[in-house]
């Protein structure tokens, strides 16, 4: 895990110093590394600190309004927040989820499924 931090830090500083250039978001570019980076610490086991990464990578992705990529740190951090036994936390991101993904396009997908899942665990007192 230590090498794996020291990889992903050496990464951030190479893209740190990159500016907008036309399509270019450097913003975007750091919401995937925080997307990366969240879920290396939810493998390892680091569900806790996976999440501010979570939130980060939401951010960054909304810059250009990319809710397919924002679904991956929603689902990690719905999945961290329910391992770490946060249920206020849960419902937050939930009801986000609801909220962005409403659409009548977006009813099948996997998020909104598996919120819905995390959903009733919390009302059947599961977790």
């Amino acid at each position: 895990l230590d090498e794996a931090r020291a990889l992903m830090e050496q990464s951030r500083a190479a893209i740190a110093p990159l500016g907008d250039q036309g399509d270019f978001s450097a913003a975007y570019e750091m919401a995937a590394w925080h997307d990366q980076y969240a879920f290396m610490l939810r493998a390892a086991g680091e569900p806790g600190e996976a999440v501010g990464h979570c939130e980060a990578a939401c951010a960054g992705y909304m810059v250009k309004n990319d809710l397919e990529s924002m679904a991956r740190p929603l689902h990690c951090m719905l999945w961290c927040l329910e391992r770490t036994g946060d249920t206020d936390g849960c419902r937050a991101v939930i009801a986000r989820i609801r909220q962005v993904y409403a659409a009548p396009r977006w009813k099948d997908q996997g998020l909104v499924r598996y919120a819905a899942v995390v959903e009733q665990r919390l009302e059947g007192g599961d977790l």
